[in-house]
Formats: structure tokens, C-alpha cells, sequence
């Protein structure tokens, strides 16, 4: 029987691996801790995070049932992450609520409850909770950020761009630095000021940059066809080897015309349930594809499999009969 100290040091290696975007070693090493009453509630915790990152949202929900302390605040914030991903607005406001009467968690709170009344097509109560975390140091980026999300959703590009210029970059995480300049890119392109000379700042957006500047589908289906990898079944999943990407992409682009986004921050997202297969999720075989598109333009950037629960709300993903579609592009 192994001793407490390596299983503690295994659970320990575990979690940094899980912090270091390592899930491949991650998930082998706390799959060993699992076993051990200590440490399998944390293990079971930090697997379902990983396969919400990876779009196991099904996986993700069994893990979280299977956690003894349920009702632990930082169990029900992941909740609230895993029902607003899979469109149960209520269900996710109802975590949140929970989670906001603890004092550690008030501020994290009351920015995911603004993403989910922004999701909910509540952008008065979104924008005044985003306001007020605008007022703290912390949370002051982070609200901008997603204030500048609601300006685009509200078709506010001028001030989302003069919002966005008043960020420092520089004093900006790498992943924001990012993120910033990705919104940037669409903002450009939703007001028409898109130029092959834009000067790009951060490597990662050329693709973005590109694809938002093109008419044809080459680029596109050429970063779709990396999802075809099969060594990926186990991680982000694939689609079938032998699966028609060109007209599966252009039966996505029929479906979500209809579909209300989900607005994940620097994009729009569509979570879709095709009729047939498309590809695996582990050994799963799954019918579920996410779509994923510029902001207010249904412009595709990019799709891949996802393995969606029983508990997914379709209905949610419909857009209203009185819905003005007024989108740019596609």
C-alpha cells in the first residue's frame, strides 16, 4: 500500500500539471488519487474543469455529481460554469447566487452572473453589474473586457473600440493582451476599417486577422481539417477521418442562421446536435459540434466536436420569433 506522503505528492504533481495546462498528465496522475477520500473530491473537481476546457461537457457533469461535498461554494461556481455553457440560464444564476454569499467569492460571482444576464439578453442588469466591478483594481480589466462584448452585442462598435483603446496592453496578461486584440480585429471589421496592413501585435491573431479579411473558404477549412488528427481523440476529441468537412461546414452555416450565439467573450459560440455522427470525444461517438464565429456576424472561425449532456437546453439555442438579424458577412 502506497504511503500517504506519495500519494500526497502524486495528488500534489496533479494539480500543477491541471495549472500548467498539462491534462494528458493531469488527468493520469489524478486518476491514481481518486481512490483516496482526501484527495478524490479535489482530483474529481480539477477533471471536471479540465473537460469543460475541452468540451466534455457530459463528462464534466458526471465528475461534479460524483463529488461528495457538493455543496461546497467552489463545486457550485463550476456548476453555474457548466449550466450557462449548456444554456440553463436559471439553473446557472441560482449557483451563482449561492456562490456570492461567500466573501471569497463575491467578485468572480457577480462577473459570471453579468455574463449570464448578458447571454440572457439581460444587458441593462449585465452592464450595471460590470460597471460596478469596473470600480475595483482587480476586476477592473475584466469588466472592460466584457463591456466592450455587450457594446458589440448592442451593435455599440465606436464605443467599444474607444473603450478598448483605453486599456493599457502593456499592463495586460499575455492571454488578455490576446484577447484584447482579437476584439479589436472584429470591432475593425464590424465597422469596415479592416486592412491587409493591419499591424498585428500578437502572433495567435493572424489566423483571425486573415480569415475575417477572406471570402473563401481555403483558410477556413484548412484549420478545420486539424480536427481530423485521430491522436486527439483523447484530449480535444476529432472529427472522423473520413468526414466531408466542406459540407458539414456549410450545413453549420444553414443551421446557426437560425440559432442565438452564445456569447463566450472574444466570440460567438453555437452548440449544435446534428442528426448523424461526426466524430469522438474520448471513446465516445458523438453527434454534437461547436460552432464558433465572430462576434454579431455568424462568420465562422472555426468548429470541432464536443460531447454535449442529457441536460443541454436546445431550446435556449433558438433565436427569438421578433429577433432583428442584423449581422455583417455570412
Amino acid at each position: 500500500m502506497e504511503n500517504y506522503e506519495s500519494i500526497r505528492s502524486t495528488f500534489l504533481n496533479g494539480i500543477n500539471q491541471f495549472k500548467n495546462n498539462n491534462y494528458v498528465n493531469a488527468r493520469s496522475l489524478l486518476e491514481k488519487s481518486l481512490p483516496f477520500e482526501e484527495f478524490r473530491d479535489k482530483s474529481l473537481l480539477a477533471m471536471a474543469k479540465m473537460d469543460i476546457k475541452e468540451g466534455k461537457f457530459a463528462l464534466a457533469r458526471q465528475r461534479l455529481n460524483d463529488i461528495s461535498n457538493y455543496k461546497s461554494t467552489i463545486v457550485k461556481f463550476t456548476y453555474g460554469l457548466l449550466e450557462m455553457i449548456e444554456n440553463n440560464y436559471e439553473r446557472s444564476k441560482q449557483y451563482y447566487n449561492e456562490c456570492i454569499e461567500n466573501p471569497a467569492f463575491q467578485y468572480n460571482t457577480l462577473l459570471m452572473l453579468a455574463r449570464v444576464f448578458m447571454q440572457n439578453g439581460d444587458y441593462e442588469v449585465s452592464r450595471m453589474m460590470l460597471e460596478t466591478l469596473r470600480t475595483t483594481v482587480t476586476f477592473y480589466q475584466s469588466a472592460t473586457y466584457y463591456l466592450i462584448c455587450l457594446n458589440i452585442l448592442e451593435e455599440k462598435y465606436n464605443e467599444a473600440l474607444d473603450m478598448l483603446r483605453s486599456i493599457n496592453l502593456s499592463n495586460t496578461s499575455l492571454l488578455m493582451f490576446k484577447n484584447f486584440t482579437i476584439l479589436k480585429l472584429q470591432i475593425e471589421y464590424l465597422l469596415g476599417n479592416l486592412v491587409k496592413e493591419s499591424t498585428l501585435p500578437h502572433p495567435n491573431t493572424e489566423y483571425i486577422h486573415s480569415l475575417l479579411l477572406s471570402d473563401s473558404d481555403e483558410i477556413l477549412l484548412s484549420h478545420i481539417s486539424r480536427h481530423l488528427n485521430q491522436d486527439e481523440r483523447y484530449t480535444n476529441g476529432c472529427f472522423f477521418s473520413n468526414l466531408d468537412l466542406k459540407k458539414l461546414l456549410q450545413e453549420s452555416r444553414d443551421i446557426i442562421q437560425n440559432m442565438h450565439a452564445q456569447n463566450s467573450g472574444k466570440v460567438d459560440v453555437y452548440n449544435i446536435k446534428m442528426d448523424n455522427p461526426i466524430g469522438y470525444k474520448e471513446d465516445y461517438i458523438t453527434n454534437d459540434l461547436s460552432v464558433v464565429a465572430s462576434i454579431n456576424t455568424k462568420k465562422i472561425i472555426t468548429m470541432y466536436p464536443i460531447l454535449l449532456s442529457r441536460e443541454f437546453n436546445i431550446e435556449n439555442n433558438s433565436l427569438p420569433n421578433n429577433s432583428k438579424k442584423r449581422y455583417k458577412g455570412e
